[in-house]
């Protein structure tokens, strides 16, 4: 068993401003001065032209949560024997500082990067003679994001302007041969193999 605490608190981090994110806050401000709307150029039609998010010192990022493992092996059973590693994320809070603006992102989808508030990944391997058998679920727990009208039509929450994207389980399949002892071996897999969108 393996718990972990954690809390990170990080002022003047470095990384570019989400492109999406830079857009929405310029409109919002109605500000062609504003820092958000600094490095976009529109042709006189309006067109953007040159879009520019360099990294830049953003402000900060304080995160916190634990994590929670559980690793075990079976005695042989004759036949083999067996492995469960199962490994689980808990995220508390996730808050972003942006010039000055504060925004808590947990549980939140952004510009295909999530914060999900919970993560479980549990790995299955069997031992059977020369074979390894596997089986991986990941889990992944529902988010939010924008409601994306204009791209894919999807909005579950019109009065919020916000789309929840559903909790997902993959599931990951495996099977290795050892050859020699071990010195070589075959691996053939799927990843996804319910096709899970």
């Amino acid at each position: 068993f393996e718990l972990t605490w954690y809390e990170h608190d990080i002022s003047d981090s470095i990384q570019a401003i989400d492109a999406q994110l830079q857009l929405n806050e310029c409109v919002a401000s109605g500000d062609p001065d504003s820092p958000f709307c600094q490095g976009i150029t529109r042709t006189p039609t309006g067109q953007i032209s040159s879009f520019a998010n360099r990294l830049t010192n953003i402000g900060g990022v304080k995160t916190s949560g634990f994590d929670f493992n559980i690793r075990y092996a079976s005695p042989d059973f004759g036949w083999g024997n067996f492995t469960i590693d199962w490994y689980n994320s808990f995220l508390d809070e996730y808050e972003e500082e942006l010039l000055g603006q504060r925004n808590n992102i947990e549980g939140r989808e952004r510009a295909d990067r999530s914060w999900p508030e919970f993560q479980s990944n549990v790995l299955t391997t069997f031992y059977v003679g020369s074979w390894n058998f596997g089986w991986t679920m990941r889990y992944i727990d529902a988010v939010m994001e924008e409601c994306t009208y204009a791209e894919f039509g999807l909005c579950s929450h019109p009065a919020s302007g916000e789309n929840e994207l559903d909790a997902t389980l993959y599931n990951d399949l495996f099977a290795t041969y050892n050859f020699g002892g071990g010195r070589l071996s075959v691996t053939l897999g799927v990843n996804n193999a319910l096709d899970e969108d």
